[in-house]
């Protein structure tokens, strides 16, 4: 009975003084700094995740507004008598945003400014004309009243090209500036929300941008008498366009000259 005893209280004695009985493992201080260093390096994570988001939507945006606004360079460059086929002017006028009664419309401000005719001293400046147009598809007969004018007309030089005017008696030059202002929906990007697509609860939802086409007529000696006029032409494009109808911070200007046949 005694030899049974001592010989439990020998195994116990080396089972407990085993090395690998006695290595030691992680507190339960250094578990909870583990993870507190892994949650500080997800949360920043995280919260760079929006950033990344934001920059690449910011990317895409600047992409197609760079890709819309070639193309209406590319109509402005076109020559007058060059026409435009009925089913790409039909398109374009379904990128037009329209208001809450379905009607596509266009601004028209005329600014005109005077100068000195030697010296170019800025006179005055003011503006001279607000109109309000209704933007016609070849396809589809208007629904309003209103001034109506053609997506060949829009894209083209006229009828919204600057003037100017000489006033001889008193040695003044008037130059009139005309900014054409619409909403659009953007013609690039992805194609679900693009023409022929006509379920307005994915049209709202599409990309938008506010464009003001400025169109100057270029003063010099050689312009003033029947050679064809040199406009400079400018589209500011702001973007986006908010359903309740304010516009974001993207702004972006490209500016080209063409030659006018009609003064």
């Amino acid at each position: 009975m005694r030899m049974h005893t001592h010989s439990a209280k020998l195994a116990c004695k080396t089972w407990c003084s085993s090395p690998r009985r006695w290595s030691k493992g992680f507190t339960m201080i250094e578990i909870a700094l583990a993870l507190a260093v892994i949650a500080f390096g997800l949360v920043a994570i995280i919260g760079f995740l929006p950033f990344g988001l934001g920059v690449q939507r910011e990317n895409k945006d600047d992409t197609v507004i760079d890709h819309d606004a070639r193309m209406f360079l590319q109509f402005i460059r076109m020559e007058p008598d060059v026409p435009i086929d009925l089913e790409t002017l039909h398109r374009l006028w379904t990128y037009i945003v329209p208001d809450k009664d379905g009607i596509r419309k266009v601004w028209v401000t005329n600014v005109t400014i005077v100068y000195e005719k030697e010296c170019g001293q800025l006179k005055s400046s003011q503006v001279t004309g607000v109109y309000e147009y209704e933007a016609v598809s070849p396809f589809i007969n208007p629904i309003s009243d209103r001034p109506k004018v053609s997506m060949d007309a829009l894209l083209k030089l006229k009828p919204f090209g600057g003037q100017i005017e000489v006033d001889t008696n008193a040695d003044r030059l008037k130059v009139t500036i005309t900014r054409l202002t619409v909403r659009l929906r953007a013609g690039a990007g992805s194609a679900f929300d693009k023409y022929p697509q006509t379920d307005s609860a994915v049209t709202e939802m599409s990309f938008k941008y506010l464009l003001v086409r400025e169109t100057t007529p270029v003063v010099s000696k050689w312009q003033l008498g029947s050679l064809p006029q040199l406009y400079d032409v400018r589209f500011s494009f702001a973007w986006p366009v908010y359903p309740n109808g304010t516009v974001g911070y993207g702004r972006r200007v490209y500016r080209t000259q063409v030659l006018s046949e009609e003064r």
